[in-house]
C-alpha cells in the first residue's frame, strides 16, 4: 500500500506548482512548440529490456497499481486516454492509473528538451544556458519566438526552431550515443529533423520517469555541471520544503505531458502523467496532476 505520508506531501507539492491555472503565459507558448504534431500510440503494448544499471530492473519499478484506478477514473473520465504514474524513490514503489498505457511508448513532444538540452551542453554547442542564439528573422505565429534566444528562454518557451538549429550541428551518431547511454526510450532518430516530434522517437510513461531518476542520480556519467544547469531550467517552484521540476509537452491534436520530479526532504518524487483528447486545451496533463493531488489531499 502506499504510505499516507506519501500521498499527503505529494499532493502538497503539486499544488504549489506555479502555472496549475489557466492563465498561464507559458502554456500558451509550449502550445506552439509542439504544433502539427499527432500522436498516434502504437498498438501493442512495449516489452521493457533489462538495463545493466539497478535503477532501471523491472524489479525495481515496482507499480502498486491497486485501488486507484476507481478513485482517478473521474479525472479521466472526459479524455479519449489519460494516464499518471507516480513513483517514490526510498522504497521503489508508486501507484499508477491505467498502467496499460504507462507502457505505451509514444512520441516524448517538448519533454525530450531535457535530454536534447543536456547534448547541447554536453557537444559544447552551446557553452552557457544564458549564451545569445541569434533569430534569424522568420516570422513564427508565436510572439515570443521572435526574438534572439537562450538555452533558458527556448526552454521555458518551447523554442522549437532553437533546437531543431542547434541540434543540426550534432551528427546522427553522437545523439544516438546519449539515447543508448540514457536508455531513451526505442532511441530512433530515423525521422530526421524534429524526431522527438510525433517522428520515429518514442518513449513511455514509466521509461520518462526511469530516465528522470537516471538523470537525477547521474547515471548516465553526464558533465554533473550540465545536470545541475539543466535542473536549473526544470525547476518551477522551491520553498524551504521542497523543490519541484518538470517539463511539459503537447500537441495541438490534444496530447498533453507533464514530467518530472520532486525534492522533498525525506524523499524524491518521479512523476509522469499523459492526457490525448482533441481541443483539450495545452495544460491538462499538468491541470489533472493538479486536481488529483487536491482530492488526494483533501481525503
Amino acid at each position: 500500500m502506499i504510505k499516507k505520508r506519501f500521498l499527503l506531501l505529494f499532493c502538497v507539492l503539486i499544488l504549489s506548482l506555479v502555472g496549475c491555472s489557466n492563465d498561464s503565459n507559458k502554456e500558451n507558448i509550449n502550445r506552439q512548440s509542439d504544433s502539427n504534431q499527432v500522436v498516434v500510440p502504437d498498438g501493442g503494448r512495449e516489452t521493457e529490456t533489462d538495463s545493466e544499471e539497478d535503477f532501471e530492473d523491472e524489479e525495481d519499478f515496482s507499480i502498486e497499481e491497486v485501488i486507484f484506478d476507481k478513485e482517478l477514473q473521474p479525472f479521466f473520465m472526459n479524455y479519449k486516454e489519460g494516464c499518471i504514474v507516480i513513483r517514490y524513490d526510498n522504497t521503489k514503489q508508486g501507484i499508477s492509473y491505467h498502467e496499460e498505457l504507462s507502457e505505451v511508448q509514444r512520441s516524448p513532444l517538448s519533454t525530450f528538451k531535457i535530454l536534447s538540452t543536456i547534448i547541447l551542453l554536453e557537444e559544447k554547442i552551446v557553452t552557457d544556458v544564458d549564451q545569445v542564439i541569434p533569430w534569424d528573422g522568420t516570422i513564427y505565429q508565436n510572439e515570443s519566438w521572435n526574438a534572439n534566444q537562450t538555452l533558458r528562454s527556448a526552454f521555458e518557451n518551447s523554442v522549437v526552431w532553437v533546437y531543431k538549429k542547434l541540434l543540426s550541428n550534432v551528427d546522427d551518431d553522437t545523439i544516438a550515443n546519449y539515447l543508448d547511454r540514457s536508455n531513451y526510450g526505442n532511441k530512433d532518430i530515423s525521422g530526421g529533423e524534429g524526431f522527438w516530434l510525433d517522428s520515429s522517437l518514442k518513449i513511455s510513461l514509466k521509461e520518462q520517469i526511469i530516465f528522470l531518476e537516471g538523470l537525477y542520480y547521474n547515471k548516465f556519467n553526464f558533465n554533473q555541471n550540465v545536470i545541475e544547469k539543466v535542473k536549473e531550467l526544470m525547476l518551477i517552484n522551491q520553498t524551504e520544503n521542497y523543490k519541484i521540476y518538470g517539463k511539459t509537452g503537447s500537441s495541438n491534436e490534444g496530447t498533453n505531458l507533464f514530467v518530472g520530479f520532486i525534492e522533498s526532504q525525506e524523499d524524491v518524487f518521479f512523476f509522469a502523467t499523459y492526457v490525448n483528447e482533441e481541443n483539450a486545451g495545452y495544460n491538462v496533463a499538468k491541470e489533472i496532476s493538479c486536481n488529483i493531488a487536491e482530492s488526494l489531499f483533501l481525503e
